[in-house]
């Protein structure tokens, strides 16, 4: 019976999010729709463009932003450090999540549904408006804060009812990774010792920073979500200093105003554009075809198939600033390839992921664009200042491929004659290179 309520969940949940996907579609035709607009105002000095328009933008983002989260976490596709998480097997990854589902996402996700819950119903009791003339009315985007900590408040009541049946149950077939319990022991004993502090006296006078900062990485590296995990560990450690009156609790109740004030940040909502992007890119083939092509380009060359990567990896990261987008896809299309015709592995997966960082400086950047917001400064001056940067490492990789090309022929060797492109290249690289550029 749990099992079905778990599956109803897991079922809303995922088709909830699959219908939040397209919303993406609709917020980027909203988005050139109201810089053209915007443009066109300037040009022919009259206003064309509306307020409405403009905050329906961060209306949708906020609806993708706090509704997908629940998704995130039914398909696994919350960011984990997996280094510890990713070599144990399905009982011992069920331990984990057991755990962090107790100690951290339930604590975190519960404070956040009450605290919200005034502010919430404050904006319906006065039916708060935009400031803007011409806005939309802004109670019904905070109540998507409640209706976003109720669904994962339910998916995480999911999360629970499957790990306690993969533990309790016979073990997965085929088995991956070791049967080990110390993670799972570990997160407890850092949950329920950073509890034990509210108790201790004396606290005021120990310094509680750094081991809230020691905690937070231990918990992070054992495989929860990141996301919830510095959200958990925030809440116990909150608790530790209301205890001992280290700061109000009434502090707390400013969570609901910090998430409003992320769904309305316009330098946001240039994230979920260029993921779009990138998925347009690797989904359409014209990341493997622009691969393909340009590795053979430099072919002949010792080393050629690496060097085309460089090059390719410096494209992906101007075209989708993601750099997950960019290395998933030149890992699926040129490791293969590189492999098949002598590459060393650690220098086909050194090229591969090195490349794929140059996402995070190479503009447009995700990282820069939240680095902006956060640091109060202009985006577009960030992307100025790290356009050359972001070159010259580029430059600095290809280097490093020339110079073990030479000194270590066997690890870089160039494609054989029959692996070559025949025929008109040259017409081919423009055709590849157009629609990125």
């Amino acid at each position: 019976m749990l099992l079905r309520l778990s599956r109803t969940i897991d079922l809303v949940t995922i088709g909830l999010g699959r219908g939040l996907a397209w919303l993406t579609l609709l917020m980027t035709a909203l988005a050139s729709f109201n810089a053209i607009m915007r443009y066109a105002s300037r040009s022919m000095g009259a206003n064309l463009a509306s307020n409405a328009l403009l905050e329906s933008q961060w209306y949708l983002f906020s609806v993708v932003f706090l509704l997908g989260a629940a998704w995130a976490l039914a398909t696994g596709k919350h960011v984990r450090v997996d280094v510890i998480y990713g070599r144990l097997d399905a009982k011992s990854r069920a331990a984990v999540d057991l755990v962090g589902t107790l100690l951290l996402l339930a604590p975190f996700v519960g404070l956040a549904a009450w605290v919200s819950f005034p502010a919430v119903a404050e904006a319906w009791r006065v039916s708060e408006g935009s400031p803007d003339p011409g806005g939309l009315p802004r109670w019904p985007v905070k109540a998507l804060l409640m209706a976003s900590w109720y669904l994962l408040i339910a998916q995480g009541v999911s999360e629970l009812i499957k790990s306690v049946a993969t533990l309790v149950g016979p073990d997965p077939v085929p088995s991956t990774g070791k049967r080990q319990y110390w993670p799972a022991i570990a997160l407890s004993v850092m949950g329920l010792g950073s509890l034990v502090l509210a108790w201790l006296p004396g606290v005021p006078d120990m310094e509680i920073g750094p081991l809230l900062f020691a905690v937070s990485l231990g918990m992070i590296f054992l495989g929860y979500p990141v996301a919830f995990t510095l959200g958990g560990v925030a809440i116990l450690f909150a608790y530790v200093g209301v205890t001992h009156w280290l700061f109000d609790w009434t502090l707390l109740l400013a969570l609901p105003q910090r998430s409003f004030g992320i769904m309305s940040n316009q330098v946001l909502l240039a994230v979920p554009f260029f993921i779009l992007m990138g998925t347009l890119l690797e989904r359409s083939k014209l990341a493997e075809d622009l691969l393909t092509t340009i590795g053979q380009l430099f072919g002949p060359v010792r080393g050629g198939l690496a060097l085309g990567v460089v090059f390719v990896g410096t494209l992906l990261a101007a075209a989708t600033g993601v750099v997950g987008a960019s290395v998933v896809a030149m890992g699926m299309i040129s490791l293969p390839v590189m492999l098949r015709y002598g590459y060393s592995p650690t220098l086909a997966t050194g090229v591969i992921a090195a490349s794929g960082t140059l996402g995070q400086i190479i503009p447009p950047s995700v990282v820069l664009v939240v680095l902006g917001d956060q640091l109060g400064v202009s985006v577009g001056d960030l992307f100025l200042g790290a356009f050359v940067p972001g070159l010259m490492l580029a430059g600095l990789f290809a280097v490093y491929v020339a110079l073990v090309a030479l000194f270590r022929p066997e690890d870089a060797p160039a494609l054989p004659p029959e692996a070559r492109a025949q025929g008109r290249l040259g017409s081919r690289v423009l055709r590849v290179l157009m629609p990125p550029m």
